[in-house]
């Protein structure tokens, strides 16, 4: 694809890569799914109409955003790609740094991490709990490291996000 071939980017124009379950192959019914092949050609047809960036969610049982949104940022060449929301406690710390790590090595700013939270019933599947949370912060210093940034810059973002999941973790609300 040439860059004659692609619409002028809209600044402030998002979409969401394969929502729900990611299959192997076309489902007969699209309403039950995308297949991997699918999500590729949605972000090339995204970059092509001129969306800035698409996002993809990640389910610990039926999706890896790392994997989709590698290909999908292979496949383009101005589209950013981006995390919807990463669950955090789901995740080892070191999984989810690694993943910034590799696609910001591969795919400069045109990577996206967006994080989130989760429901206690996931908690368990990494082993990860709420008081892992310092070892993630440490995890996303090292982050901004790479994307330029140092902690000190951005100490008000990190805490202010601590001390929400510390509130959650102690179940109230932030």
């Amino acid at each position: 694809m040439t860059s004659g071939d692609l619409a002028p980017v809209v600044e402030d124009m998002s979409t969401y890569l394969i929502c729900g379950r990611m299959l192997s192959k076309p489902p007969k019914d699209p309403r039950t799914g995308r297949s991997v092949a699918q999500g590729i050609e949605d972000a090339r047809l995204a970059e092509r109409l001129g969306f800035r960036r698409a996002f993809l969610s990640a389910r610990l049982d039926i999706k890896d955003a790392g994997a989709l949104l590698g290909g999908a940022a292979a496949a383009s060449s101005r589209l950013e790609v981006g995390t919807g929301a990463l669950a955090v406690p789901s995740r080892d710390p070191r999984v989810t740094a690694s993943l910034g790590a590799t696609m910001h090595a591969a795919y400069g700013p045109r990577f996206i991490l967006g994080l989130g939270r989760t429901e206690p019933q996931f908690m368990s599947y990494g082993q990860v709990t709420y008081q892992h949370l310092a070892e993630f912060k440490d995890a996303g210093a090292d982050e901004l490291a790479l994307y330029g940034s140092t902690p000190e810059q951005n100490a008000g973002l990190i805490e202010k996000w601590r001390d929400q999941h510390s509130q959650q973790a102690k179940g109230t609300s932030p």
